[in-house]
């Protein structure tokens, strides 16, 4: 039946209908319009105006309206960047270092809202650049995705490819201190899943090629 509840769908209507003096037509209803059909529900996936038809073997109709209104189906589409799975956490691929949260949000296509937190601390100001760690909340109606931020090179969460980035690496490379979630994506330059010599190279050269 439609539901009273916020419920993550699909949702299926049962028509309950009897005619004493005729009967019911051996097609007797229809949903939004379509063909008649014998049975009498129909499942529905989004929100939406029911119109229901049931009619009886003498061709009489009566029509009812439902509105389905508490399916709730949160849906995300990053549109330049990419998703990356590691360890149960989300992250967030391809964002270029002084990207705004502004400019950031643009990238993303949801139906719910979208926050930035910085650790534990929500992030208000939209100039505000977009950097390694920051978490991205996506929530609507009590569904919640969260994801993590990764920018190559962006070691130290500032958004921005910098001399403490190559001392943050270097120090890294002898495990001192070893780098962990998004900040060891983010050193992993070349991508092999690990954090060597390789890397510190080429992130002096993205550093060379920003001046």
């Amino acid at each position: 039946g439609n539901p009273t509840e916020w419920t993550k769908g699909p949702v299926t209507l049962e028509v309950t209908a009897e005619d004493n003096d005729s009967g019911l037509a051996e097609e007797a209803y229809s949903f939004n319009g379509e063909r008649w059909q014998k049975e009498n529900t129909q499942t529905f996936s989004s929100n939406q105006t029911v119109i229901i038809k049931v009619r009886d073997s003498l061709g009489n109709e009566v029509t009812h309206e439902i509105n389905i209104t508490k399916i709730y189906n949160l849906n995300v589409t990053f549109n330049n960047y990419t998703k990356k799975e590691v360890n149960d956490i989300n992250y967030v691929n391809g964002v270029k270092t002084k990207t705004t949260i502004e400019e950031f949000k643009k990238n993303i296509t949801t139906n719910g809202s979208i926050e930035i937190y910085k650790e534990e601390e929500k992030v208000t100001d939209e100039k505000t650049n977009i950097g390694t760690g920051m978490r991205v909340k996506i929530t609507l109606n009590g569904e919640e995705i969260e994801y993590t931020v990764v920018i190559v090179g962006d070691i130290n969460g500032d958004g921005q490819i910098k001399s403490t980035d190559l001392s943050n690496l270097k120090r890294a490379i002898l495990g001192n201190p070893p780098l962990e979630g998004a900040h060891k994506e983010s050193a992993d330059i070349n991508g092999d899943n690990n954090i060597s010599a390789r890397d510190l190279s080429l992130l002096k050269r993205m550093m060379l090629e920003l001046r």
